[in-house]
């Protein structure tokens, strides 16, 4: 098996790899989440794991992308928590079918992972598709809301107000977006503004990642995520809004993806 470690900690990933390779485990590390998620498809991990703390928004990006059709084959996906989910969090995980949350490397903790490891080898012949048994995963866990603060949702704006912002200020976003280039594969990621359940507008960082996607270009898979939901669909482009430092697009959507 192969597992995809995705985290900045020297401490946690010497642990996690001692542990793994000590089950015969094989293991990659990456400090950074974009390029690891550009890279899975060439990885092809087994099992997937990040530290959810250095990663408080994009690791619910991840879990939906790693549960959507894109990536052709069922994955572990383990969280990583050396300070304790709340209830929101925990739920966000269950409803995102998380395999496995532990918070340190002692003998419990490394059982559980270890036996939802097990679990997966020996379901994955018998039913690729089996559900997620997320309670074993999370029973016992002794988790509470100390010890952990929530991110304070960012201020939403209107795209409106892009006109009288002042160019020297950062917009603050309502949340994170995460699509494929329908034209080159890759993954192209970063904050939107709006969202209304027709249509969403995402800010461009690089305006070379949507470099020949015109308008009513369908794109298969775009996911958003905000500090309540973390939800996919397709879409087209509607138009792009270009300001002096600023470029945004707005995307129809289409067909939202129903979680399994």
């Amino acid at each position: 098996m192969k597992a995809l470690i995705i985290n900045e900690d020297s401490f946690v990933a010497e642990e996690l790899n001692f542990i793994l390779k000590e089950k015969n485990i094989e293991t990659i590390n990456y400090s950074w989440l974009l390029k690891a998620m550009d890279n899975i498809e060439e990885i092809q991990p087994d099992i997937i794991i990040i530290n959810a703390s250095e990663y408080p928004r994009h690791w619910k990006i991840l879990a939906q992308y790693i549960k959507s059709e894109i990536v052709g084959k069922k994955i572990l996906f383990f969280l990583y928590t050396p300070y304790a989910f709340s209830d929101i969090e925990l739920k966000k995980a269950e409803a995102l079918a998380v395999d496995c949350i532990f918070s340190s490397f002692d003998s419990f903790e490394t059982e559980k992972l270890f036996k939802t490891i097990h679990e997966f080898r020996d379901d994955f012949i018998i039913d690729s598709k089996k559900e997620h048994s997320f309670s074993r995963a999370f029973s016992d866990n002794g988790y509470s809301d100390n010890g952990y603060s929530e991110e304070n949702e960012d201020e939403i704006f209107s795209v409106d107000m892009l006109l009288n912002n002042n160019k020297d200020n950062e917009v603050p976003a309502k949340g994170y977006y995460i699509l494929t280039n329908p034209l080159t594969g890759q993954f192209v990621s970063g904050k939107y503004l709006e969202y209304d359940g027709k249509k969403i507008t995402c800010q461009i960082d690089n305006p070379e990642d949507f470099e020949g996607i015109e308008k009513n270009t369908s794109i298969k898979y775009v996911t958003y995520s905000n500090q309540f939901e973390c939800k996919s669909f397709s879409a087209t482009v509607n138009d792009y809004l270009e300001f002096p430092n600023e470029k945004f697009v707005i995307l129809n959507i289409c067909n939202m993806y129903e979680e399994e």
